[in-house]
């Protein structure tokens, strides 16, 4: 039987051990490692700011980028990059809409029907 690894990280290293453990048993992994990961750029100090601190966390652990200094300027720059990265995809998938919907329209207008 397979062993499951999790890896936990929690930039404000509170006690969620005990949580960790229920939500493997209720997905029915019955092995399972629990990794803690711990990472350089310091504890969450605030309350608001979670998402950033995991998404620069996911691009480490993939070795998309390193982290170096985790001060307010990089939270400020990381924040306008994972921002800049979500009105992307909301624009690509915009772009593929409207160009579904263009040529509906076009083919209704000559009598055909086209679904998506």
């Amino acid at each position: 039987m397979a062993t499951a690894e999790i890896i936990l990280y929690d930039p404000m290293h509170s006690s969620y051990m005990t949580s960790i453990l229920s939500v493997a048993g209720s997905l029915g992994v019955t092995r399972y490692h629990i990794r803690t990961y711990e990472a350089s750029h310091g504890i969450q100090m605030d309350s608001y700011t979670c998402g950033v601190y995991v998404l620069a966390v996911f691009q480490m652990l993939c070795r998309a980028f390193a982290v170096g200094t985790f001060d307010k300027k990089m939270r400020q720059c990381l924040r306008y990059r994972y921002l800049c990265i979500a009105f992307e995809y909301i624009h690509f998938k915009l772009q593929i809409t409207f160009h579904f919907s263009l040529h509906n329209i076009s083919n209704a207008n000559r009598g055909e029907h086209f679904e998506v």
